[in-house]
């Protein structure tokens, strides 16, 4: 998805913007620093911490143009359909920006206002079902191997 100008402004937390940011002596620990903050944040994704998302999904970006009044490239965007509607941002978000919330409602304007094929809707719909017996099986593994060493102990 091109970046718009307008809507399209403020810092990205790339690693490289992170080191620039975090870089107090650039003579002697530039280098170091530069090599060991793609290993921390992946490390952070690893554990759960941080999410890893790619360039085209900018919660920062569709708020922008909600508020620059960019209806079209709103719901016509399809970032609207990455969010996983998992309320993990939510729960983590310093302002309580309700985003999840806000993904429903452009979703649900997108249908309503025939911004969307019903094809998208199907994949979509399809994606989510995958998503959720995926989801219940991993949570289903990983609790038998949570509790089969405790039960083989009895």
């Amino acid at each position: 998805m091109p970046r718009e100008e307008v809507a399209d402004i403020g810092v990205r937390a790339t690693a490289e913007t992170l080191a620039d940011l975090l870089i107090s002596d650039l003579a002697n620990d530039g280098a170091t620093l530069r090599k060991e903050i793609p290993q921390i944040l992946d490390k952070l994704v690893d554990e759960g911490k941080l999410i890893k998302i790619d360039e085209e999904y900018s919660p920062r970006r569709i708020i922008r143009q909600i508020l620059f009044g960019m209806r079209t490239e709103v719901l016509t965007s399809p970032a609207i359909w990455f969010c996983l509607v998992c309320y993990r941002c939510y729960a983590h978000c310093p302002q309580k920006v309700n985003f999840p919330d806000l993904m429903r409602v452009l979703r649900y304007l997108a249908i309503k206002g025939g911004y969307v094929t019903p094809d998208i809707l199907e994949n979509t719909a399809e994606i989510d079902k995958r998503l959720q017996i995926l989801r219940h099986d991993l949570i289903k593994y990983d609790l038998k191997k949570v509790l089969s060493p405790k039960t083989e102990e009895k």
